[in-house]
């Protein structure tokens, strides 16, 4: 921001006779008065120059948008690119404070080139900053990866400590999103290991690390990892402190404690625990808890392991209840499964083995139901980026591992020997693939049986609901596409797409548009995609694309319709769309799907 607001070049300063006079004004609102009433007379550098004043005594209101749109549009009307890529990068960290995703992406690329253009390296890794965190938050984990790892080879282009130190640090906090703890600890350790040829000027980007490499040891469960990165982050804070004795570092204090306390209480020493303990207490503050309840519950967790050593599974037990019905309250998924597979631990301890795999049971539900989704997303995600089958791309896959299988044989034991291995991995192949596929089947028939009955459910209550809508109601409910939602309103928008998919079954129209539905619900298709999420949790074509594959599994398994007769039926545009989606749901083609079905059953009647 200060970059900015120089506004022309580094090593200007302002100079003219208005900014002398703003300097001696007593308060912003007359100093902004003041510029304003000079604007109409300035032109070229000095309009310029009196907008990026305006911009600093706005700074973090309302107001400071609307002066950046103006420095941006003069600096374009001067064809001034170091000013145009200063306001666009402004303007990405403000959407993106906003959430304001599209406006992200759209200004924060065209900031990224400009930035770039012009040597602008600050603000170039701010713009990508604010896109990567915006792709990671909305599920675009392979796009996001793929920026961060652009950033760092700009990064590397620039040759300077901490753009580097950044942009591999976003590389771990994405692999850490992904549950890819090893490597996210790796990239973790290259950011501090860079950042420490100016260790002095990043001590809080150090502490940082190094509290997150912590959490890693955590994860991983490797305490004495964790215990050393705890103790690495205390030597950083008290560096800090001797230099900021002013500051207040008690937090970072705190963390440092929470970490000492769970590792020895992992490693069974419950007196050291206890003492960490007694330090974080000493250093906590209640009033933390307002700005955000993990502080609470960090502290909650240092008593359950020090409970859990020393074998008080009650107390244990009562703590890990407690944050899993907080999770539940605030649908925070990872914090539910933390929390019961927690539980599932301390019913294990106490020898309590059917409660402990009734509860192990559900966090695998849990984990596979948000590893299918998180698989699903990316698979799309792929599709998107790179237009590439997934098909093609696992047969290149399996092509490539039997290459370097005979190659690596070849070199051991020759031709022969290469070609019967060959042949035996083939055929274990196929038979597992063919034990995978089956276990798949069972699977999905599961999963088709819950989707019926849920279906059923839905079904029920939108036959209730449509008696009670008349065409007066609709008529209401399309009257305005921009007004806001209403509780009524949202209610009544819901039924009807209820009742146009489930009981009237539009989707089974190859022709069916987002556009379309939009219309006939009279909303545009920005609120249509709000609609969806809302009611149904997802967007318009992944729950469109679920409907018509529940249905033709159901055609699959119960007739003998061709494939392309089902794609039909099912409102899929083409063969080859079909088998795609269906392959990227189910990881399986249809004709698999029917083998395997076949398979099953003659096992059942065996």
């Amino acid at each position: 921001m200060a970059d900015y607001l120089r506004s022309i070049h580094p090593n200007h300063k302002f100079t003219t006779a208005y900014s002398q006079e703003q300097e001696q004004q007593s308060s912003s609102a007359e100093k902004i008065d003041s510029i304003k009433a000079l604007l109409p007379q300035l032109s070229g550098d000095e309009k310029l120059k009196a907008i990026a004043a305006l911009v600093r005594y706005t700074y973090g209101t309302q107001a400071e948008k609307f002066y950046i749109f103006m420095h941006l549009e003069e600096a374009r009307k001067q064809k001034n690119a170091i000013v145009e890529g200063m306001a666009l990068s402004r303007l990405t960290t403000i959407y993106y404070s906003q959430f304001e995703t599209d406006s992200v992406f759209i200004f924060g690329e065209e900031a990224i080139r400009i930035t770039k253009q012009q040597k602008l390296y600050d603000e170039l890794f701010i713009a990508y900053n604010s896109i990567i965190r915006r792709y990671k938050a909305q599920g675009q984990i392979i796009t996001a990866l793929r920026k961060a790892e652009e950033a760092y080879n700009e990064a590397k282009e620039v040759n300077e400590y901490f753009p580097i130190a950044v942009s591999l640090s976003l590389i771990a906090d994405i692999y850490n999103t992904m549950e890819q703890y090893e490597e996210a600890a790796r990239y973790w350790t290259e950011s501090v290991e860079v950042i420490e040829n100016d260790r002095e000027n990043n001590l809080i980007f150090i502490i940082e690390r190094y509290n997150l490499l912590a959490y890693m040891g955590g994860e991983l469960k490797r305490p004495q990892e964790e215990l050393r990165y705890a103790d690495s982050m205390q030597v950083a804070i008290d560096q800090l402190q001797q230099k900021d004795l002013a500051r207040d570092l008690q937090r970072y204090r705190f963390r440092s404690e929470y970490h000492r306390a769970i590792a020895y209480a992992e490693m069974q020493q419950p007196e050291p625990a206890l003492q960490a303990i007694n330090r974080a207490e000493a250093i906590f503050n209640p009033q933390w808890n307002e700005v955000n309840p993990h502080y609470g519950r960090q502290k909650d967790e240092m008593y359950a392991a020090y409970y859990l050593t020393t074998k008080n599974y009650d107390k244990a037990l009562e703590i890990h209840q407690r944050h899993l019905n907080a999770y539940r309250e605030e649908n925070l998924d990872q914090g539910v499964m933390s929390a019961t597979t927690s539980i599932a631990q301390i019913f294990f301890e106490k020898g309590n083995y059917t409660t402990a795999a009734e509860t192990y049971r559900d966090v695998i539900h849990r984990k596979d139901s948000l590893n299918k989704e998180r698989f699903y997303a990316q698979i799309n995600e792929l599709r998107t980026l790179y237009e590439l089958d997934k098909a093609e791309m696992e047969s290149e896959r399996r092509l490539a591992a039997i290459r370097q299988q005979r190659t690596m044989i070849t070199g051991l034991g020759g031709v022969c020997i290469a070609l019967i291995v060959i042949v035996a991995l083939v055929v274990w192949s196929r038979r597992q693939i063919g034990l995978k596929n089956i276990a798949i089947v069972r699977q999905i028939k599961e999963l088709q049986i819950q989707y019926e009955t849920t279906k059923s459910k839905l079904i029920e209550k939108t036959h209730f609901e449509r008696e009670q809508v008349s065409d007066d109601t609709e008529a209401q409910v399309s009257d305005d596409t921009e007004a806001p939602f209403s509780d009524n309103r949202y209610d009544r928008l819901c039924q009807i797409l209820r009742n146009m998919l489930l009981i009237d079954k539009i989707y089974v129209s190859p022709n069916l548009s987002r556009d379309d539905l939009a219309r006939q619900l009279g909303v545009n298709v920005k609120r249509l995609t709000a609609l969806f999420l809302s009611c149904f949790g997802t967007s318009y074509h992944e729950y469109i694309n679920s409907l018509r594959l529940n249905d033709a599994i159901v055609l699959l398994e119960h007739t003998q319709h061709s494939i392309f007769e089902i794609a039909e039926k099912t409102g899929f545009g083409s063969v080859r769309s079909f088998q795609r989606q269906f392959l990227d749901r189910y990881n399986m083609s249809p004709n698999d799907y029917r083998k395997s079905l076949l398979s099953l059953q003659q096992q059942t009647e065996g």
